[in-house]
């Protein structure tokens, strides 16, 4: 089954916040807690791996840039390497290495962690404000069943997600939410998981990245020439945090973004996605244009969000620097 990414775009305005505040359904729920397990290739307990990635990013007008490539060694959720390189970027991320803390964001870098987790591990367990439902859809002729997550307090960094497989199996065929839509068009299995190998990824209807896995097998650590991989203290660099196990900061200062001028003036609104690590501290460390409807409000975006502090995010307790997707709309 190949599903095109312009029938997903055009399907996408018709799903946002169709979902939300819909009744829960216990038997949702144990299904969807069963299609987490069966596509975490990253799992405790799972068979060590050896990944890559060839991709083909997209600037933010939708246009063919430059490629990319990302490269998991892992062996368990405390031992793995990360290699990332795109054009200028080369990023190495390891484990072992408890305070630190990425100087940058980069929208390529974002943009390829995120193909890598949508390949591997593209849901998360439910938190506490998070209900489940399952409703069947018809997407360009193929009908899928859709996991529908209804948010009992929506913000900025909580999911209004919806993740579609195809009707009794676990294949994982297509993530949508209100400002990206993520294809898996072909799926295999590794050691028993279900693995994305083709797969696309869109912001606010535009293509970002598609990427190809072009080397799956089981890592030995112990082979030549194979990476050392540390074993981590804590967890508090991402992207090693896992969804669920952060503690969701919020906003504690969020003083008022500058209206562009011209926007303002002509009537113009819009919306803009930015990649920000948030630091131990609650500061916003460094950020990136992921997605934007209008470049008007790419700087004024920016500029706002520089000055937000929040909350520390924690995970087992502790402060973490993590990194979010944050959502700025502009309407006059």
């Amino acid at each position: 089954m190949k599903l095109s990414s312009g029938i997903v775009t055009l399907s996408l305005a018709l799903w946002a916040g169709s979902f939300v505040g819909q009744q829960p359904d216990p038997a949702a729920l144990q299904q969807y807690h069963q299609l987490v397990e069966a596509t975490k290739l990253d799992r405790d307990g799972a068979r060590p791996f050896h990944l890559k990635i060839e991709s083909q990013l997209f600037d933010l007008k939708g246009k063919p840039s430059e490629s990319g490539a990302i490269e998991e060694w892992w062996l368990a959720p405390d031992q793995f390497r990360i290699e990332i390189n795109s054009g200028d970027i080369h990023e190495v991320i390891l484990t072992g290495e408890p305070d630190q803390v990425m100087p940058g964001v980069h929208r390529s870098e974002f943009l390829l962690r995120q193909l890598l987790s949508s390949a591997v591990s593209p849901l998360s367990p439910l938190n506490s404000a998070e209900a489940v439902s399952e409703v069947k859809r018809d997407i360009g002729g193929h009908i899928l069943s859709c996991f529908a997550l209804a948010i009992a307090v929506k913000g900025d960094l909580g999911r209004d997600t919806n993740y579609c497989r195809e009707p009794g199996g676990d294949n994982v065929r297509l993530i949508v939410s209100p400002q990206s839509v993520s294809v898996r068009n072909r799926v295999g299995v590794f050691a028993g998981t279900n693995v994305a190998l083709d797969l696309s990824i869109s912001y606010l209807g535009r293509p970002a990245v598609s990427g190809k896995v072009v080397l799956l097998q089981v890592f030995d650590p112990t082979a030549s020439g194979s990476p050392i991989l540390h074993v981590s203290k804590t967890y508090n660099t991402d992207p090693h945090i896992p969804i669920a196990a952060v503690v969701a900061g919020h906003r504690l200062s969020t003083p008022p973004i500058a209206y562009p001028l011209y926007a303002r003036r002509e009537q113009i609104s819009g919306v803009v996605l930015l990649a920000c690590r948030i630091t131990r501290e609650g500061k916003i460390g460094a950020m990136d244009v992921v997605a934007s409807s209008n470049v008007l409000f790419n700087e004024a975006g920016m500029d706002g969000v520089r000055q937000w502090l929040f909350t520390p995010f924690k995970f087992k307790g502790q402060p973490a620097s993590t990194q979010v997707l944050v959502r700025i709309y502009f309407n006059p």
